[in-house]
């Protein structure tokens, strides 16, 4: 194999390693976490939305986990719970919810 090739075939693994995921990608490789909502930000990292009536002893190092586990390149950015009383069809950002913020 030459060098050219060799440079080229790093150069083309490269690219696909810097191509950014679009949210169609991370709900597919997210959509066994029970995840509400993933939301792309305009900072171009994604929040995803865990919601919940009773937190079951859940906490948001788990979900944070659960991100890292689904997907392993992702770097978290800033994670939280959010309480809020119930709202019957309320969108997810309004009811309670853990939410992580990450960069994939």
């Amino acid at each position: 194999m030459k060098k050219s090739e060799l440079k080229q075939i790093i150069r083309e693994e490269y690219k696909k390693v810097l191509k950014e995921m679009t949210i169609k990608q991370v709900e597919e490789a997210m959509s066994d976490a029970r995840v509400n909502k993933i939301s792309k930000l305009r900072n171009g990292n994604f929040k995803a939305y865990f919601g919940y009536h009773y937190t079951n002893s859940q906490t948001v190092e788990q979900k944070e986990e659960l991100v890292k586990k689904y997907l392993p390149n992702a770097e978290i950015i800033d994670s939280g719970d959010n309480w809020a009383p119930f709202k019957g069809g309320a969108p997810i950002q309004r009811q309670s919810h853990f939410w992580v913020e990450f960069k994939a």
